[in-house]
């Protein structure tokens, strides 16, 4: 029976190199390629494989040649695809970060860097991700922001958006209504201009909204530079991020200072005319004892 040769030391810590490089090749969300000087596959992950829907076949002949031009026809710009590849090979020591276009939708990142040993350069890595779900969103994002933006600037209503802590992060133009341009600005504290007796309760209203997700509507005084108040209503709705948790507040509020101030007038006239009514009255000089005589 032929006895198995022992590993040295050094082919032992070789071994467990090429097994951490496969370990960590094949753990990593990107899909990683690596060839030589030459154009020929080092190694490559399974997820380099399944992302760009090459066959082991094409894989298989080593070739970067082969598995290049077996994904062109996925893409929308293949040329531009080759020109950067070819581009990336006649100077090897230089980096590369793009972005890639599917025709079915897809978009990778592209992050290409030489494999240098000792200062020399003796092949290229290339990494792709995979940002399809995460453009998406951000385009979503940006519809939705836009939408707000379009709303906001065409309502009466003043509309503010304000992160949890409530320091503004949108004002829409509406509030010039209220405050001269440049007297409420981004990234400061919506609370500041509350009327101090009003300004805690409204405070305690806005985190119990952030806690629960449930706005309420409530009545404050705003106060003005030039020390005039004007009275708001007002009520707050939450967003959310993908996880359900609380980003931001977008508050809408109205300046209601007329209807407050005729309310005013109404509860003092009313208040005029019941002292009037319960005041005790002079007898009628018709009724007079000196006049009926």
């Amino acid at each position: 029976m032929k006895k198995s040769r022992s590993l040295g030391p050094a082919e032992v810590d070789h071994r467990k190199s090429l097994s951490l490089l496969r370990a960590t090749l094949e753990s990593t969300a990107d899909g990683v390629l690596v060839v030589d000087n030459l154009g020929k596959i080092s190694t490559y992950n399974q997820q380099f494989a399944e992302m760009w829907r090459l066959p082991p076949h094409v894989l298989s002949s080593g070739k970067d040649e082969d598995a290049l031009n077996f994904v062109l026809d996925q893409l929308k710009d293949p040329e531009q695809f080759r020109d950067k590849v070819n581009a990336l090979y006649s100077y090897p020591g230089q980096e590369s970060f793009d972005t890639i276009e599917f025709k079915d939708g897809r978009i990778f990142e592209r992050y290409s860097r030489p494999q240098l040993v000792e200062g020399q350069t003796i092949g290229r890595v290339w990494s792709f991700r995979d940002v399809t779900e995460h453009r998406r969103a951000e385009e979503k994002l940006r519809e939705s922001e836009e939408r707000f933006r379009l709303i906001a600037e065409n309502v009466g209503d003043l509309v503010a958006m304000v992160d949890t802590e409530g320091r503004r992060i949108y004002n829409s133009p509406s509030y010039r209504t209220v405050f001269k341009d440049g007297e409420i600005q981004p990234d400061t504290d919506s609370f500041k201009e509350i009327h101090p007796e009003d300004r805690e309760r409204v405070r305690a209203i806005f985190r119990e909204t952030v806690e629960t997700g449930v706005g309420q509507r409530t009545e404050f005084r705003f106060v003005l530079k030039d020390g005039g108040i004007r009275y708001i209503e007002s009520e707050g709705r939450v967003i959310r991020d993908a996880a359900g948790k609380v980003t931001k507040v977008v508050v809408v509020s109205r300046d209601i200072s007329e209807r407050k101030r005729a309310e005013q007038r109404e509860r003092m006239e009313h208040a005029v005319t019941r002292v009037l009514a319960e005041s005790p009255r002079s007898p009628s000089p018709i009724l007079s004892p000196k006049c009926a005589r």
